[in-house]
């Protein structure tokens, strides 16, 4: 037997943390800005949203017309900005706190900025919001309860041969378990509803989303409690794989990936379903023996379950892999958060869980027994990956910028080139975002010179810094006030009489405000080599499918009920 729930990270979990800010975390604006911005990787319930803004003597400075942002308020999917007006800062420095509900899933998440008005500050760095301890373990019982009701319809076929009550005690596992992953689900509606939030239910889509969900775990209750119910497990399992995909972040998501939803709503099916048939077999092998079979016939039972163990992992795993390729975005997030240090800890389980499923297979096939022991750790470990799940999707995925490098670095030097007769050097001073310093060296090789320069304008981004002031010895220079960070263009005209004008435009990458620490690991975006890994699986599989389609078409009896001794399947050493 071989097991995987989940490979990758928790697949579900909606978390509307900041992406950015203006102004940004750690930056020094040269002008009090007009209004405050906060870009939530999610849409975010308004009614829900705090901001709370200090000064440096921790006196509160009050904000006005708190408001969303969007090019299409109605998109309830769409990321969310939320926007306040300033009053008129004095230079100093400030600290904001704010806390926000996702209308996704009702996840609370919450986190501080610092900025300064031409005052230096500290920016408040990497803000990881603890898990909901609550949270994690009405989440634990939602996916155990939803593995059990996808998985028993397995697992009753694996053990179709045996005595009744084994069947029994499968059947009301998994009811008793779609009955308390229903009363987990109302946990995020009572608690909005007793603090008094009820209206929250309404915004977005989460309560269409979260009747869907119910409503399939409902009809696989439905489904189980008696055979022959085969269209109420279809639709149940559709709705409720579905529901859940539709409460998490895959959906937000799906705009520029539009495989997100699907992909998740098919791992979801394979990974719970495949758990909850190993959790089934334990509990139905977990009665007196005799209840069962003989030790011939339930191990001849079990190793029918090779095909499904084979199909559900492969999927899972491929998809799981795939899916995480988004929610630890480098070395250092994996080792320096919570999130990242807990989806570790999650993969070795996985591993030992795969090794005990090794084990069993081992067993069924050499000596014919059945290892209940190793097959009951398995369910036991199982169980530990849907804990160490949940806990992943209450908590904040490790996605924040400051823990990747986010394409082209910052120039680290001066930009030389001939322009013209002139050769021209370029830099930014400090190069960082905010307020900085551009510093044209100009020299004419040229001897004699066709004329002294007479004036160099600049602009940075489209932005007309004007004329720029001489330095002397063919040195120039430009305030340039609130720099954004990132790519933008520079483009420096030279003017001397009787000459025509001479312009050069210098593609230039400005810093952060705060530059990031040392890498521990690597900031090396992950993404793409997670799903080249996955993209890689997938064709392992495909071929370990064909290798063995083809194995069994040969196994396969002749007409006359014989079969070639070479194309028996040789026995394990």
């Amino acid at each position: 037997m071989g097991t995987a729930l989940l490979c990758g990270a928790a697949p579900a979990g909606a978390h509307a943390y900041l992406d950015h800010s203006n102004p940004a975390d750690g930056a020094t604006v040269a002008r009090a800005p007009d209004t405050l911005r906060l870009f939530f990787s999610e849409h975010v319930v308004l009614s829900a949203t705090t901001l709370q803004l200090f000064d440096a003597q921790e006196r509160r400075v009050p904000l006005a017309r708190l408001r969303l942002d969007s090019a299409n308020l109605d998109d309830t999917e769409a990321p969310a900005q939320i926007v306040a007006d300033l009053p008129d800062l004095p230079t100093g420095t400030y600290r904001l706190t704010w806390s926000t509900l996702s209308s996704d899933d009702l996840h609370r998440t919450s986190g501080v900025l610092a900025f300064g008005v031409r005052a230096a500050v500290a920016g408040g760095g990497v803000d990881e919001a603890d898990p909901d301890p609550l949270e994690a373990v009405a989440g634990a019982v939602l996916l155990g309860g939803m593995a059990l009701l996808l998985g028993a319809p397995l697992a009753l076929r694996t053990l179709r041969p045996a005595s009744p009550p084994v069947r029994r005690r499968i059947r009301r596992a998994a009811v008793l378990g779609g009955l308390l992953a229903i009363g987990a689900a109302l946990l995020g509606p009572v608690r909005e509803a007793l603090a008094g939030d009820a209206a929250v239910l309404l915004a977005g889509g989460y309560a269409g989303r979260w009747v869907v969900r119910t409503a399939g775990i409902a009809l696989l209750v439905h489904g189980i409690r008696a055979p022959g119910r085969h269209a109420s497990l279809v639709v149940g399992a559709a709705l409720a794989a579905a529901g859940q995909t539709l409460l998490g972040h895959a959906v937000a998501q799906s705009a520029g990936d539009p495989l997100r939803v699907p992909v998740t709503t098919v791992h979801l099916l394979a990974a719970l379903g495949w758990t909850g048939a190993v959790a089934g077999i334990a509990i139905g092998l977990a009665g007196r023996p005799r209840q069962s079979l003989p030790a011939a016939e339930l191990g001849a039972a079990l190793r029918g379950f090779a095909v499904p163990a084979a199909v559900g992992l492969a999927i899972a795993v491929v998809t799981g892999v795939w899916l995480a390729s988004d929610v630890v975005v480098s070395a250092d997030a994996a080792v320096l958060t919570s999130y990242g240090r807990t989806l570790l800890v999650k993969l070795a389980v996985v591993a030992a869980v795969c090794g005990l499923a090794l084990v069993n297979h081992r067993g069924l096939r050499r000596r014919g027994d059945v290892p209940r022991r190793t097959i009951t750790a398995e369910a036991v470990a199982v169980g530990g990956v849907i804990a160490l799940t949940a806990l992943l999707l209450a908590g904040q995925p490790a996605t924040e910028p400051q823990l990747a490098d986010a394409g082209t670095p910052p120039n680290r030097g001066p930009i030389a080139r001939q322009v013209g007769d002139l050769e021209e050097a370029l830099s930014l001073r400090p190069n960082r975002a905010g307020p900085s310093v551009v510093l044209v060296d100009l020299f004419d090789r040229r001897r004699p010179a066709p004329g002294p320069v007479s004036g160099v304008t600049i602009q940075v981004g489209g932005t007309d810094l004007g004329g720029a002031r001489p330095l002397g010895d063919g040195h120039w220079s430009a305030p340039a006030p609130d720099l954004p960070s990132g790519p933008t263009a520079i483009t420096v005209t030279v003017t001397r009489p009787g000459i025509d004008p001479v312009t050069a435009t210098y593609p230039w990458v400005v810093g952060p405000a705060t530059p990031p620490p040392s890498a521990v690991v690597s900031r090396t975006p992950l993404t793409p080599a997670v799903r080249l890994l996955a993209a890689t699986l997938a064709g392992v599989a495909a071929g370990f499918g064909l290798v063995a389609l083809r194995r069994r078409a040969r196994r396969a009896p002749a007409p006359d009920g014989s079969t070639s001794a070479r194309d028996e399947e040789p026995a394990l050493p």
